[in-house]
């Protein structure tokens, strides 16, 4: 037992220092309790801490070089960015403050009635609306801490941009834009999320509206009632210190156009009028150079990408297409049915795969006869090039002719080889069913060894 005791002890000792050393290595670590939502939101907390680190130990290595009073110049710089997003997570005292959503207030008021029986519900909606409630609250959260990093980068932004693109380091730079436009993205997805929390939620909300009970209670006790003064609600009796009313105002502005005796009110009425004349010129000036800020210019320069904030499902994209092949008669002899999977890496490029079926039309107008006459395997990427049109490239094996007889002995060498190159156009569709239309000229570069048609013309859809 004590040889073991000794053992344990002597791993611990042994593992403490490369566990330390690792910490240093990597920098300031977010804590796990101060972190809400998926793994995910945790993990990219983290990376952009250490990114954002690793910009500004380049930014000091940079200005060592180049300038010998580096120590001053480092102060003033990084003097206003001096918390670390570690310590701005961790003083975080609750979440009370967070961005009200309509849709979240009302649906905690329902699940309050729901729990006392003042509304009555079945039990599986209340199990449902539990459950939504739950998953909305989290994400509500989630919202808070992403508008605090959001924050947090524009901070650094705002600190080191200047300096970054006076020495050169555009790759830093855009490092830092692209972590702010990552994270706005995913605060407005989250956002967009709360305000959309399911139809059946929405439903059931929408009936529970409908009671008097839930309207009274909304104006007495909801999250919108602390914030205004709601018709119907508890009046406020005293007004907090420091803000004027309207009165106050009016009797202000009486007692200033008393001092300036009988003509004192049409002084101030031309006092206004001059001044938003003046306000007017300044604002056309401005207009003409450009009337943007560097933010707003930013903000309309750069596009950001919003599959950095999808998961793997919401980039997946799902099509199927057409393709006939003549024969020496008008109808065509075999037609391919395809149907693919895309998986969107970003706004410019899908690569993919799918599968297709031939079916036989027969020989002329005189000998229709439908038939089962192959089918293929495919692979495709698409590459964005010019505003609708997509570059394309691909690779397909095909099988012909097939019958359930001759499935279980298929032959890699019973497969014919494509290897596909062409142009994409795809245009937006107003449908319900279908989001767009792909229209594809491809050109078989193994067609004419083989003695196929090279040109393949092709038309789809994707959902």
């Amino acid at each position: 037992m004590k040889a073991l005791i000794c053992v344990l002890s002597l791993l611990l000792l042994i593992s403490s220092p490369f566990a330390n050393a690792q910490d240093q290595t990597n920098g300031p670590a977010i804590e796990r309790t101060h972190l809400v939502g998926d793994g995910d939101f945790a993990k990219s907390v983290r990376q952009i801490e250490r990114a954002v680190a690793r910009i500004k130990l380049r930014c000091k290595k940079r200005l060592a070089q180049n300038d010998s009073l580096h120590n001053s110049t480092w102060t003033r710089i990084n003097i206003s960015t001096t918390d670390s997003l570690n310590s701005v997570l961790r003083n975080l005292k609750g979440f009370d403050a967070a961005q009200y959503i309509g849709k979240l207030d009302s649906l905690q008021i329902l699940n309050k009635l729901a729990q006392s029986g003042s509304i009555i519900i079945s039990p599986s909606q209340q199990d449902a609306l539990s459950v939504v409630l739950k998953h909305l609250q989290l994400r509500n959260q989630e919202l808070v801490q992403a508008t605090i990093v959001l924050n947090w980068v524009k901070q650094q932004k705002d600190a080191y941009q200047s300096f970054l693109l006076s020495n050169g380091m555009l790759r830093e730079a855009k490092q830092l834009r692209d972590m702010l436009s990552k994270w706005r993205s995913r605060a407005e997805s989250i956002r967009t999320e709360l305000e959309n929390p399911g139809r059946s939620a929405v439903d059931l909300l929408h009936r529970a509206k409908q009671f008097p009970i839930f309207q009274e209670f909304f104006r007495k006790h909801s999250q919108l009632a602390s914030l205004f003064q709601l018709p119907g609600g508890e009046q406020v009796s005293s007004v907090a210190a420091g803000l004027q009313t309207r009165s106050d105002v009016f009797e202000l502005l009486q007692q200033r156009t008393a001092m300036a005796g009988p003509r004192g009110p049409d002084i101030l009425s031309q006092s206004i009028n001059s001044g938003y004349t003046e306000l007017k010129n300044i604002q056309e000036k401005v207009n003409k150079v450009g009337g943007l800020s560097d933010e707003d210019m930013e903000a309309v320069t750069f596009k950001p990408s919003t599959t950095r904030t999808k998961t793997f499902l919401q980039r997946l994209e799902y099509g199927s297409d057409f393709q006939s092949l003549p024969s020496k008669s008008s109808l065509p002899a075999t037609s391919d049915l395809g149907v693919s999977v895309g998986y969107k890496l970003n706004e410019k490029s899908v690569v993919g795969i799918g599968l297709s079926y031939k079916m036989g039309w027969g020989e002329s107008w005189r000998r229709i006869r439908l038939s089962s006459q192959g089918m293929g395997l495919r692979s495709f990427v698409d590459v964005k090039a010019w505003r609708t049109f997509f570059l394309t490239g691909g690779f397909e094996y095909n099988y012909q002719p097939i019958s359930s007889a001759l499935i279980p002995e298929m032959d890699i060498s019973d497969w014919t080889k494509s290897a596909l190159m062409g142009l994409t156009s795809i245009v937006p569709l107003k449908s319900k069913i279908s989001k767009r239309a792909k229209v594809q000229l491809l050109w078989d570069a193994m067609a004419a060894r083989q003695g196929r048609q090279a040109l393949k013309f092709r038309i789809g859809y994707s959902f």
